[in-house]
C-alpha cells in the first residue's frame, strides 16, 4: 500500500516554521531600519529622544581635525553631545531608535570639532 507523501515545502517556508522568533526579530529589525530610511530621505525635523526622554537634536556638518563631517548636535537635560552621523546611524538613534542605549553610536570629542553653519 502506497502512502502519499506530504506536499514538499520550500526552503522559506521550511525557514520559517523552524525560527519563527528569529524571524520576528529581523521583521522588526528591518521595519526600524525602512523607517530610519525614510527619514533620512525626507530629512525631516522628526521627534527625537535620548535613553527615551525627548530632546533636541540637529543634522549639521563639523570640521573634525580638518574634515567636515556630518553630525547631530543632541540637546538633552542640562547636557549636550555630538554624534557621527557619516553613514545616518546618529540621526537613527536619536529618531527611529528613541536614543535606545542598545542601538550603537560614534560620539564625537567637543574638545577636537568646529561647528560649520
Amino acid at each position: 500500500m502506497n502512502v502519499p507523501k506530504p506536499p514538499r515545502q520550500s526552503r522559506r517556508e521550511r525557514r520559517q516554521q523552524e525560527r519563527p522568533e528569529r524571524r520576528q526579530k529581523h521583521d522588526e529589525a528591518t521595519k526600524l531600519h525602512r523607517q530610519a530610511q525614510k527619514l533620512l530621505r525626507q530629512n525631516a525635523s522628526a521627534p527625537a529622544f535620548w535613553h527615551g526622554e525627548p530632546c533636541t537634536a540637529t543634522r549639521l556638518k563639523v570640521l573634525l581635525a580638518g574634515l567636515e563631517v556630518p553630525a547631530v548636535r543632541v540637546n538633552f537635560g542640562d547636557g549636550m553631545i555630538y554624534l557621527d552621523d557619516t553613514n545616518g546611524a546618529g540621526w537613527l538613534k536619536v529618531t527611529a531608535g528613541r536614543g535606545s542605549k542598545s542601538l550603537l553610536h560614534r560620539e564625537l570629542n567637543l574638545e577636537s570639532l568646529e561647528e560649520i553653519v
